[in-house]
């Protein structure tokens, strides 16, 4: 759910190691297969290829290259389906499909419902196989039955339209019952099938991955591969843990086909030649924040938090992303969703009525920092590495706007092993009072996770432990009502509230863009926060030249 990129430690692996890249003329980076792979320069290493246990964006793009999803969307925002057969039908609780036939998974076994029912009742609604989805999935979906070998229906919990109920399915895929079906008295373990899973997705793990920092996929042989023109795409490579400017050496020495999140600061000189390489939007569903320590003495009193938050120069800081690339947030509900409402905006910057604030909960300013009984505080603001490393200088502006009206800020940075091993593990508080960084989320369910008292388990996403009982309430009510309109004024309610007692201080969304070589490469189009959804359709250029 959370997407960072890892503090980039330059990695010379990739040529002091030896390990073959593509280069200019080359045909092969498996040449013993004569196999020409499309080099990718991903981000944070993954540690984990089955999306539900996706921490990282450059996870969830791994799973996409190896499943694929029960429902995706077209360009024109029509869902469509790789696994089942045209004319899906809801009657109300149940949605009802059937599997296409001849479909087959990565190890040339057949798909049939047993996976579907499978996928849902013994891996995705189950809290005590590994992962964390379980308890939003019991919420949503009863048993799936299947009532022939290709046909059967999934039963919702929650009121569901008669047209449209399969959107609740676009962030599932499908997974075999063969591949991962436990022993008698067992339990699915997908860690254990992590390094070579089966899947229906595009790309496979022809060999078993024994690393993640480079990673080769071969073509799913039971994928159709159709493209207009050109040779398809039959590996991929994806090279993770180089840093940026080692990133943008190996594009412009033609040594990788596509930069999958560049940092902007580099994107000019890849505009300036256009024919040569393309640049290509996407959006990852994402927004910047402020998490607050609402146990720290200073930041319990509402009025020093709302203070930090009419602080920030959010205009001047999103024009440092350049374009039309990012907007202002409100809430944790993004613009454009029906769950963010109208009449709620963006936090703006009000100098005045920070010192006012302050004043009013008992500060004063005594040698240009704010003081109260005497005694004053600095706060420990942790930013996410990869933020640090490529984005310094909106860091710097939250420390300066924050630190010319009083407030003491010491920046460190939060590496991704102690992301994982402080951050996720529940202790931030010990060692940040507030923490700087962004989340992506395929689903807007997934935001309520944030701000719940109670985690179904996995990593800590709640940061400093945020308890409301407004806020779990609304939750709570959310979960038990069925009706559409109300669960939307109930998540409305949730915004607002959110907004006002600030656990996080709403930043902006940001959309992300990917560098790829045009002159090698057609048909190639991330999709939105799912980035590999159209992959199938990128082919080499008949004349892929330098």
């Amino acid at each position: 759910m959370r997407t960072t990129r890892k503090t980039f430690l330059t990695l010379l692996a990739v040529l002091l190691l030896g390990l073959p890249l593509v280069l200019s003329g080359a045909t092969s980076v498996a040449e013993a297969e004569d196999v020409r792979a499309l080099v990718v320069l991903e981000e944070d290493e993954p540690q984990a290829t089955y999306p539900f246990m996706a921490r990282t964006m450059s996870e969830s793009r791994l799973a996409e290259l190896l499943f694929r999803r029960f429902f995706t969307a077209d360009v024109g925002g029509d869902l469509e389906s790789g696994l089942f057969e045209p004319g899906w039908s809801s009657r109300p609780p149940n949605l009802s499909l059937a599997v296409r036939e001849g479909l087959k998974f990565s190890d040339g076994e057949p798909v049939t419902f047993s996976d579907v029912s499978f996928t849902l009742n013994d891996v995705y609604r189950r809290t005590d196989v590994g992962h964390s989805v379980g308890g939003w999935y019991s919420k949503i979906f009863g048993d799936a039955q299947q009532i022939t070998p290709l046909h059967g229906s999934i039963r919702f919990q929650v009121s569901m339209p008669d047209d449209g109920a399969e959107r609740y399915l676009m962030t599932s895929v499908l997974l075999s019952r063969k591949a991962l079906a436990p022993e008698a008295g067992g339990k699915v373990q997908l860690e254990l099938s992590k390094r070579k899973p089966t899947g229906t997705g595009p790309f496979f793990a022809k060999d078993t991955i024994e690393s993640f920092d480079d990673v080769l996929l071969h073509r799913n042989p039971h994928d159709e591969v159709a493209v207009r023109k050109g040779q398809p795409v039959q590996a991929i490579r994806l090279l993770y843990d180089q840093d940026a400017a080692r990133q943008k050496e190996l594009m412009e020495g033609g040594r990788a086909d596509l930069w999958v999140s560049p940092p902007p600061a580099v994107l000019p000189s890849f505009r300036n030649e256009s024919k040569r390489y393309g640049i290509r939007s996407y959006d990852l569903m994402q927004w910047w924040f402020m998490a607050l320590n609402h146990a720290h003495p200073a930041l319990a009193d509402a009025r020093v938090r709302e203070a930090l938050d009419l602080a920030i120069p959010r205009q001047q800081l999103i024009e440092k992303f350049g374009g039309d690339s990012a907007r202002s947030t409100s809430g944790p509900f993004l613009p454009g969703s029906a769950w963010a409402p109208g009449d709620v905006e963006a936090t703006a910057e009000n100098r005045d009525r920070v010192i006012t604030l302050m004043e009013e909960a008992g500060y004063s300013r005594e040698g240009g920092r704010w003081v109260k009984d005497g005694e004053g505080f600095t706060l420990r603001l942790g930013v996410q590495s990869d933020i640090a490393d490529d984005f310094s200088d909106v860091v710097y502006g939250f420390q300066d706007a924050w630190e010319s009206l009083g407030f003491r800020v010491r920046v460190k940075n939060i590496r991704p092993s102690d992301w994982r091993g402080k951050v996720e593990a529940g202790q931030a508080a010990a060692n940040w009072d507030v923490i700087l960084g962004r989340w992506n989320l395929d689903r807007e369910e997934g935001v309520l996770s944030l701000f719940s008292s109670a985690q179904d388990g996995g990593p800590q996403v709640n940061l400093f432990k945020y308890s409301d009982q407004t806020v779990d309430g609304i939750v709570a009510d959310f979960y038990k009502e069925s009706s559409g309109p109300a669960r939307e004024a109930l998540m409305q309610k949730l915004h607002r509230y959110l907004h006002s007692d600030r656990p996080y201080l709403f930043l902006w969304t940001l959309q992300v863009q990917s560098v790829y070589r045009r002159d090698r490469l057609s048909g190639f189009r991330p999709s939105p926060f799912y980035y590999f959804t159209q992959v199938g359709k990128t082919a080499w250029k008949e004349s892929a030249g330098e």
